[in-house]
């Protein structure tokens, strides 16, 4: 089964120029979690930053990620044992309502 690369930003370019390679700023976390919950980014990037100030951790830290995923239903689950993330790429899969997301990123560790 092939699939063919659909480029996604996550919403960034309705708010913020893409065009050069200056303007790439570090927020992976806030696109995929754009993605994956189908959000809108700035909504995202918001809400991020509102759980960090709470939780005194960097906006896209693993507790920051975490909580917010938690609150849409998500379920951290355990490493598979003998797999080691680090030298492998996860694809996490959302499934919500017919829509399939798909992640990929060095670890988030988390399912629906």
């Amino acid at each position: 089964m092939k699939h063919e690369y659909v480029y996604d930003d996550g919403g960034r370019h309705q708010y913020f120029q893409m065009k050069y390679k200056k303007d790439r700023v570090g927020d992976c976390v806030v696109r995929a979690l754009a993605i994956a919950t189908n959000e809108d980014y700035k909504s995202v990037r918001d809400e991020l930053w509102d759980i960090s100030l709470h939780n005194g951790n960097m906006p896209n830290g693993a507790p920051t990620y975490e909580e917010f995923l938690q609150k849409r239903g998500f379920i951290k689950e355990k490493k598979i044992k003998g797999y080691d993330l680090a030298s492998y790429k996860t694809i996490l899969l959302l499934h919500t309502n017919l829509n399939v997301s798909t992640i990929t990123s060095k670890s988030i560790g988390m399912s629906l």
